[in-house]
């Protein structure tokens, strides 16, 4: 059972070039004739002349084999006297058992089910069976793997009547085979005739014990998986189907009956009163499985990935609320499986709906260990007004919800791997990186049969890389050599092996591909009238799987080589190292820039030209990844994720492309501005490398002003508007410090269309992606142009709307409502949207105000000095409030009035002082108050905050010494009026 489409193609020219649709490791009987005693003379006699001709085989009386029907056929009537009267021919006279079992691939193609024998070579006797010979198929009753197949008289010469066939994957099985007889017939035919089915006691051996669902629980079944259901949940009918729906719904009462999840059923509700109920849903959706090589072109190469677009679509609003996101670990395994399983779980609150999700994969799957499948367990409940009634709730929900997914495992008990062809494809080293840890680990199988013998001589090659860097006094310890000299010994059984150059292991010994799974030979030979055989592989297509393998030796190695021989001992970084060492000769460098170049293995995506072993900047300029492209204009190239990532991280590559030879000159050079941007752009670059250069730019201040923030803008857009929500939000925080410290890029920026990306950014309800995507803004409306472009897309409405949605919930979302006051105080610079803001329908001062006293309070001991936590917001606060204010007397006064007392009470403190932001955010908003202020500052205590304020460091300010006498001598003013008037 495999998706991979050279094995189905390997079993295609095996069964006579049939096509094959699915294929499986089954366990075949077939059957054999037992004669009566009283019969077995005349048999005998009556197949003796068919014995003689067969080169003088004896025919046994009591076994009669499909060879020897034809003579027990002429036999019947001599046998038929001999047992007497009432006996019909040779039905009559022969009992039907079945023999001895056997190994064998049941394929199923378009019109015929094949036998293959277990060793690929070729079909068994009498092993093509047309769907028209196929009377019909009994299913035990009794288990769940057994099947017999009967055939009709159509059936030819020589096919047996009737075979029992034992299935890990029965029901898989069966539903295929199914399907295409049922397509068969349809062409046929022209009418639907499905397969004929009956249930019968086949007499199967015992299967192995399964694990009892829990007490109060029930073991229920879905597409090929079951899992520990409460009894209380019953089956929901869809649209479309009754049954096998995957949805499930209980009274939200169970959940009040036990203590824990394991306390049984609940006796909470009962009749009516249950019924009226709210309900508790569970949804189940298991996935199609995938191959491996699927899922990066789909941007699934992580669960992570999978949950983040179940999350996406369960945030209903701004108001949504993440209230768990993280990885999840499954801790039951009910069927023995080995494959992997790994996790991620989400809880989500909406107003009306609180979700619980958890997002498994079940990775390596049985029995070819090349595939994965997804599945997604969501459980969803109504959500409570009370928060502690709701926490309460949800708690109970997870553990309800972990318990079925703990509990989800495989029908299948005990799936069988097939390790003749897990090592095939491990020879061909059609697996990744993690890929190959995983099966040395669980399974202790390398990629170290056949012909190349690929394991021993990755040892050879890290023994000589270590080597060549422990001569050359890049490594001072020589536990690495020591160790990786017992490897090769162990692994070598030559003498010479054990000291080959690592180019000469790759250019020379690597350079072929081994033992792998057979290959299509294109149509290269078919054109010309040539026969091809089975495993011919000619003409440009020899090409390409040779390409194809030296990529793949490319990957494996430098997993090997990055600490999966020598853990920590030896890494890329070592090796990357070694390059740049000031002791080391040229010619040891010259070696190691071409084992990295090798590993890095830039090449056309095109297989069928070859790899240049060139320097790695030759490379990497003929792949057109150097220079400037047109915008969204992909490189079509490949090259190894893993040490192009490292490459760059380590800084290599930036030394590399440098302008300047002597490396005075710091900033990044064109050259490798173009690649950090192309590599952003190519999609065959990985998600975490992508990441990687995202964070490169997010943390180095010394990019350039010669244009490179420009080019890398292009890259980061690309991201920004099509990749991923993950890598969406990595994008914008790159351009966030791009736009922060080259002030062209904001202009580059709205040119290019960042306001349509930064609306659909804030309208995705993702946390992370909408806080950098306000960071963003908060640069771009500095200016007034910038601004203008913004109100005409909408951008003034769409963040005031989400101001609406979020200053209530200050602890949760104080980050983001700090950024988005920001943004609103940059925006009221324009009269037009200043006027917006300050509408009375819109009451939007008032709620400015509430988030103020919400922000005051927060995380704040009675009478201590502010958290650090709630003085960034109340800065950002302090700020809209002044862009608010302007000229208006009116809107100064309601400010005054809710803000001016605590505020300078807050100032008397020397702790806050030291917040600059905070302190010089709440001295503009007091001075743009003072002259509606003044007595009310006088009474709040201003002298006190003035000595404060004149001690601190904010003094040292010169604007900001001028803005505290200011307020200073406003106070003053106060006081000789007070006097005055007394």
């Amino acid at each position: 059972m495999s998706l991979d489409k050279q094995l189905l193609e390997a079993c295609t020219k095996r069964c006579n070039n049939a096509k094959i649709i699915y294929f499986e490791l089954v366990t075949l009987y077939m059957p054999q004739f037992l004669v009566p005693k009283a019969a077995s003379r005349a048999l005998k006699n009556g197949t003796k002349s068919l014995a003689n001709q067969n080169a003088g085989k004896e025919a046994s009386g009591m076994d009669l084999t499909f060879g020897l029907r034809q003579a027990a056929e002429n036999a019947a009537e001599n046998v038929a006297e001999a047992l007497g009267d009432g006996v019909n021919a040779l039905d009559d006279i022969t009992s039907l058992t079945f023999g001895k079992p056997r190994k064998t691939y049941l394929c199923v193609g378009v019109s015929s089910i094949f036998l293959l024998k277990s060793s690929l070579a070729g079909l068994i006797s009498g092993g093509q069976i047309d769907y028209a010979w196929i009377e019909k198929v009994v299913v035990d009753s009794v288990g769940s793997s057994r099947l017999m197949v009967k055939l009709n008289a159509n059936s030819s010469f020589g096919q047996p009547q009737k075979f029992l066939v034992d299935s890990e994957y029965r029901d898989r099985l069966l539903s295929t085979i199914a399907e295409k007889f049922l397509v068969y017939k349809l062409l046929e035919k022209n009418k639907i005739i499905n397969l004929p089915r009956e249930l019968e006691d086949l007499g199967a051996p015992q299967e192995p014990g399964k694990v009892v669902p829990f007490k109060g629980f029930k073991l229920e079944k879905f597409k090929d998986y079951s899992f520990f259901l409460r009894f209380d949940f019953v089956e929901e009918p869809s649209s479309i189907a009754t049954t096998n729906t995957g949805t499930y719904a209980a009274p939200i009462g169970i959940l009040q009956g036990s203590k824990s999840f394991m306390g049984g059923v609940a006796d909470y509700f009962k009749g009516a009163k249950r019924e009226q109920d709210p309900q508790l849903k569970l949804m189940l959706n298991v996935c199609e499985p995938l191959l491996w090589s699927d899922l990066q072109p789909l941007g699934r190469d992580h669960v992570r990935w999978v949950a983040l677009e179940c999350k996406q679509n369960l945030l209903e609003s701004w108001d949504s609320i993440v209230l768990r996101n993280q990885p999840y670990q499954k801790k039951m395994n009910l069927a023995n499986d080995t494959a992997s399983w790994v996790g991620w779980e989400l809880a989500i609150q909406n107003k009306t709906f609180t979700w619980a999700v958890v997002v498994l994969r079940r990775q390596y799957m049985p029995p070819l260990l090349d595939t994965v499948q997804d599945f997604a367990l969501a459980m969803k409940f109504p959500t409570e007004e009370d928060p502690s009634s709701q926490k309460l709730k949800v708690g109970k929900v997870q553990r309800e919800l972990y318990m079925i997914a703990d509990s989800l495992s495989p029908t299948t008990l005990h799936p069988s791997i097939y390790v003749e062809l897990a090592q095939a494809k491990l020879d061909a080293l059609q697996f990744d990186e993690d890929g190959y840890e995983w099966i040395l680990g669980n399974l202790g199988l390398l990629p170290n049969e056949g012909n190349v013998r690929v394991e021993k001589f990755a040892k050879v090659f890290v023994k000589g890389v270590v080597k060549l860097l422990y001569d050359e006094h890049v490594m001072c310890s020589k536990q690495p050599l020591v160790k990786a000299e017992e490897l090769v010994d162990a692994a070598c059984e030559k003498l010479f092996e054990r000291d080959i150059e690592p180019m000469t292991v790759v250019l020379k010994f690597l350079a072929h591909p081994g033992e792998g799974l057979p290959k299509n030979a294109g149509d290269s030979g078919r054109d010309n009238g040539t026969e091809v055989g089975p495993d011919a592989i000619s003409g440009t297509d020899a090409a390409a799987h040779l390409h194809a393998w030296q990529f793949r030796v490319a990957i494996y190695l430098g997993a090997r080589l990055d600490g999966a021989l020598l853990g920590a001992m030896l890494t890329l970084a070592d090796v990357i190292a070694g390059v740049h060492h000031g002791a080391v000769s040229l010619e040891a460098r010259q070696v190691l820039s071409n084992i990295l170049c090798f590993l890095l293995h830039a090449r056309p995506s095109d297989l069928r030209l070859p790899w240049q072993p060139r320097a790695m900047t030759v490379q990497l300029d003929s792949l057109g990844l150097l220079v400037e492209r047109k915008r969204d204009e992909k490189v079509q190239c490949m090259f190894n994720n893993r040490v192009m990532q490292a490459l760059l991280e380590t800084g290599h590559l930036r030394n590399e492309l440098r302008d300047d030879p002597l490396g005075k000159v710091t900033e990044m050079s064109m050259a490798y501005v173009h690649l950090l941007s192309n590599l952003m752009h190519c999609d065959f670059a990985s998600v975490n490398l992508k990441a990687a250069i995202c964070r490169m730019l997010v943390t180095d201040k010394d990019i350039g002003a010669r244009g490179q923030a420009r080019v890398l803008c292009d890259g980061c857009m690309a991201l920004f508007r099509g990749g991923s929500v993950f890598l969406a939000t990595y994008a914008c925080a790159a351009l966030v410090n791009l736009a922060q410290s080259h002030d062209p890029v904001k202009g580059h920026l709205i040119s290019t269309g960042v306001v349509d990306a930064c609306i659909h950014a804030l309208k995705s309800k993702d946390g992370d992606l909408m806080l950098y995507t306000l960071m963003l803004l908060v640069h771009l409306t500095k200016r007034s142009h910038n601004r203008t472009v913004l109100q005409q897309l909408g951008c003034d409405k769409l963040v005031h709307e989400l101001f609406l949605h979020s200053y209530k919930h200050v602890p949760r979302l104080r980050r983001l409502l700090s950024e988005l006051l920001s943004v609103i105080g940059q925006f009221c610079n324009q009269k037009d949207i200043r006027k917006y803001f300050i509408d009375d329908k819109l009451d939007f001062l008032s709620k400015v105000l509430e988030l103020v006293d919400s922000a005051l309070k927060m995380d704040r001991v009675s009478g201590g000095d502010l958290p650090e936590t709630s003085m960034k917001v109340l800065a950002k606060a302090y700020f809209c409030l002044k862009q608010l204010a302007g000229n208006s007397t009116n809107m100064k006064e309601v400010i005054v009035s809710r803000v001016v007392g605590p505020l300078v009470q807050d100032l008397k403190s020397p702790a806050n002082c030291q917040n600059q932001d905070y302190a010089s955010n709440a001295i503009t908003l007091l001075c743009a108050l003072a002259p509606s202020a003044n007595k009310k500052l006088h009474d709040a205590g201003w002298p006190e905050a003035y000595r404060t304020l004149i001690s601190s460091s904010l003094s040292s300010i010169d604007v900001m010494r001028e803005r505290i006498e200011y307020l200073s001598k406003v106070s003053l003013k106060a006081i000789q009026r007070k006097s005055s008037e007394g």
